[in-house]
């Protein structure tokens, strides 16, 4: 079945690729450009070869007969390469697979590495507008539309990477069907040829649309992350993300973690009241994500403590002045000022918390040197 479909594929117009010739078909197969068959088939495949050229022509309205194919699959059973019974539960299998793929919602694949063909059920791939046979996946315009070319390699990368004692790969991609980008969780696996060989040779795995409870998830996530009040990250969610950046960087990689709170900001709670005091910290928040950089993290530790923690140059101090004379500003009549620790990275620390507690050292001594000013850790 592989062999014929192969063969298909490479002689038919498909919207990625115009028809080969029936000798630039056969060649291809013969070099195993397209995948490693039994030596048997391919003997099969060449003294049938002028019976698929005539028909590929046009000059012959015959195909090959059931006498011919019967002495086929009598040469297959006579040569020990399989009998009866095999071939009938083979055939029996693929029925059953075909069958129960048609029912499902499942987008069920099978990836040959060595050919790199993507097969996917028939009714699947009407449903996606693709062919059943996609041959170099990653170089048709039609796949790459429903399945990003990043995400797909990225999927590919960890099915090589899979070991055999742990062979599950599972993750969360987005899938273009019929114009409407829906979130899909994949379980997928490789599979091994050669016992010895820790390179795989293949894959299958299914799709399923999981959007509707992963966009829950996802809001359920964010609400854990983020500070209720002002929608930045709370001080767990900063620490993690924090730490998970770093782990990613360069020991040579310059970063700042800027720790400030906001000046007698007790007396602006006791004199306008609580509802007042929060509209304050909704506008330093505000105020924050307007200027910090794309990547900055951004986190209310509690009450009036902020955090910022973004890359810098080896001179950052023009950077820390622009963000701390734009929080200090006015709000409502209202005088705000804000007293700041700033530690930098390395020279404080490669850590969160060696960071932490240099910035934090470095705002109680800006307090205690009259507010509304900053200090950088020595």
């Amino acid at each position: 079945m592989a062999l014929a479909d192969v063969y298909d594929a490479l002689v038919s117009e498909r919207v990625y690729k115009p028809a080969y010739p029936h000798a630039k078909a056969m060649e291809m197969i013969l070099n195993g450009e397209c995948g490693a068959f039994n030596p048997l088939l391919l003997k099969c495949l060449v003294e049938v070869g002028s019976h698929l050229e005539q028909e590929i022509k046009g000059r012959s309205g015959s195909s090959i007969d059931a006498m011919q194919t019967k002495r086929m699959a009598e040469q297959l059973i006579s040569d020990g390469t399989a009998s009866s019974r095999t071939l009938a539960l083979l055939e029996q299998e693929r029925i059953k697979y075909q069958f129960f793929a048609s029912l499902s919602n499942e987008i069920q694949f099978e990836l040959d590495f060595r050919s790199d063909i993507l097969t996917l059920p028939e009714g699947i791939a009407a449903c996606l507008g693709l062919e059943p046979l996609i041959l170099h996946p990653s170089e048709v315009s039609r796949f790459l539309e429903v399945f990003r070319p990043e995400d797909y390699q990225e999927l590919c990368g960890r099915l090589h990477k899979a070991g055999k004692s742990n062979p599950l790969v599972e993750g969360f991609y987005r899938l273009n069907i019929n114009g409407e980008t829906r979130w899909h969780k994949v379980v997928a696996r490789p599979l091994w040829s050669d016992g010895n060989s820790d390179e795989p040779t293949g894959a299958i795995g299914k799709f399923n649309d999981v959007h509707d409870n992963y966009l829950q998830m996802e809001k359920l996530r964010k609400l854990a992350e983020q500070d209720s009040l002002t929608g930045l990250y709370n001080q767990r969610s900063a620490r993690e993300t924090i730490n998970y950046a770093l782990s990613r960087w360069g020991i040579n990689e310059k970063a700042m973690l800027l720790f400030f709170d906001i000046d007698e900001f007790g007396v602006v709670n006791k004199e306008k009241g609580h509802l007042y005091g929060d509209q304050v910290l909704r506008e330093v928040a505000k105020q924050i994500v307007e200027e910090i950089q794309n990547e900055a993290i951004a986190a209310r530790l509690g009450g009036d403590e902020f955090l910022i923690f973004q890359k810098c140059d080896d001179n950052p101090e023009q950077e820390i002045q622009r963000i701390f004379h734009s929080l200090c500003t006015k709000y409502q009549g209202f005088e705000l000022t804000i007293s700041m620790g700033v530690a930098i990275m390395p020279e404080a620390g490669t850590s969160y918390d060696k960071l932490f507690q240099a910035a934090d050292r470095a705002l109680y001594e800006a307090k205690t040197h009259g507010k509304n000013q900053y200090r950088i850790a020595e």
